[in-house]
């Protein structure tokens, strides 16, 4: 009974403060879209911000679907853990699509920056697609699989899948990183303005990238020390709000010249 219900335990102390975090990160990120519509958006075409509206309610979906996943363990299901295990909330699953979409939406969008950032060179771009869309299918295979299923907790099979995620996804984000910080001091002028921007840039590349890259290391390292636990989804449910959030920095910062704006 205890290995039954040790998923179960796992996933409520995990997932309670995970939720609790990625909360406040969501008022972070609500308050960046609102300040991004309201101040930077000016100069932006309808593209941009259909496509940010488009992740922030995704971005907002994924807390719905996370929170509605802790209501059903913590009070739906109360007293019976039994439950829990042999017929997991939909949200479980639901909620990792709704972040893999997410995901890669995000860091094709950077790939498209760093291809306009090189002008036209194509290895680095072509890197962060490959591992962002291969990420992205394990994912979604991994998904299919827990929606099939409805068993909370994964098999030692299925970790596998998790951890070539969040591989990829740190290739990824350190593709994104270098591309972009390289372009970035590559252009640079002798305009003082202009490389107070493109420092400012760089920095929130690095230290968007650094936080992306260790979320997913947590992940993977809580996969790799307790196969059996779900310590992991802490880490995932957090990194979906870390994305957007790294998004949002990048599109407030409006201080850039015409031709650096990417858009």
């Amino acid at each position: 009974m205890d290995a039954i219900l040790k998923p179960v335990v796992n996933t409520l102390k995990a997932g309670y403060f995970a939720v609790v975090v990625s909360s406040m990160v969501y008022g972070i990120n609500l308050w960046q879209a609102h300040s991004y519509y309201t101040k930077y958006s000016s100069n932006d075409g309808f593209l941009l911000k259909s496509f940010v509206a488009f992740l922030f309610i995704l971005d907002t979906a994924s807390l719905a679907l996370s929170s509605n996943t802790m209501y059903v363990l913590f009070v739906q299901n109360f007293g019976d853990p039994l439950s829990d295990v042999l017929n997991g909330p939909w949200s479980y699953a639901a909620h990792g699509t709704v972040a893999f979409v997410v995901d890669v939406c995000i860091q094709n969008f950077f790939a498209h920056r760093v291809y306009k950032l090189g002008r036209g060179a194509v290895h680095i771009p072509i890197a962060i697609s490959l591992t962002s869309l291969g990420s992205f299918a394990l994912g979604l295979t991994f998904n299919i699989m827990k929606l099939e299923t409805r068993v909370l907790g994964q098999s030692v099979s299925q970790n596998h899948y998790i951890i070539g995620v969040f591989s990829l996804q740190v290739a990824c984000d350190v593709f994104i990183t270098s591309g972009l910080v390289y372009y970035l001091f590559k252009y640079r002028s002798t305009v003082r303005r202009t490389n107070r921007a493109l420092n400012t840039l760089a920095f929130y590349s690095i230290n968007c990238g650094a936080i992306n890259v260790m979320t997913a290391i947590g992940a993977v390292t809580c996969i790799i020390s307790s196969p059996q636990a779900l310590y992991w989804t802490a880490f995932f449910v957090l990194q979906v709000k870390l994305y957007f959030s790294s998004f949002m920095a990048m599109c407030v910062n409006s201080s850039l010249p015409p031709h650096l704006l990417l858009i």
